[in-house]
């Protein structure tokens, strides 16, 4: 049964994920912001705040407190690296090129004319822009701002950029 559940409610939780993201990127002075969504960024909060709720109540159970404690931290294992993505991942673009901001790497620039080629990846849901160099920035289906980018994308004539937006929408 419960194998059942999961069958039908982890794609209905990512579809409602990607709803959540808005088509436009958030300004900030001369440049633009792809982030992670409100709805992301509020199921990252979710696994967090059931880590606490767990460790709390681990209080309320001492006979089984270990076990419960396990399981707060579990929730803390997955919560913890998805809250620091969701809050930090982020890509701004300007005049001079993208920028990729992530808490797993440093500062990364790809100017507008280092970019070689677009395309989607399916499997990851996410555009993959390569740079001439070999580097490249993945924005992920759940930010909001990628209809956006990829309209930039497109203004400026990047080789693959319509494709991979038509082979996006052609799910």
């Amino acid at each position: 049964m419960s194998s059942f559940v999961v069958a039908f409610a982890v794609p209905l939780a990512l579809a409602l994920l990607g709803l959540l993201a808005r088509p436009n990127a958030r300004r900030e002075a001369d440049a633009y912001i792809v982030e992670f969504s409100v709805g992301f960024r509020a199921m990252t909060w979710v696994f967090v705040g059931l880590a606490v709720a767990v460790a709390v109540a681990a209080f309320f159970v001492p006979r089984d407190a270990g076990y419960v404690l396990g399981i707060a931290g579990l929730f803390a294992f997955i919560g913890t690296p998805l809250w620091l993505h969701g809050r930090l991942t982020r890509f701004q673009y300007g005049a001079e090129g993208i920028v990729s901001l992530s808490p797993w790497r440093k500062a990364r620039f790809m100017a507008w004319e280092d970019i070689a080629r677009v395309s989607y990846s399916r499997g990851e849901q996410s555009y993959v822009l390569v740079g001439r160099d070999g580097a490249k920035f993945k924005p992920h289906d759940l930010m909001s701002g990628i209809p956006d980018l990829m309209a930039e994308l497109q203004r400026r004539n990047i080789q693959g950029a319509m494709v991979a937006q038509a082979s996006r929408d052609f799910r």
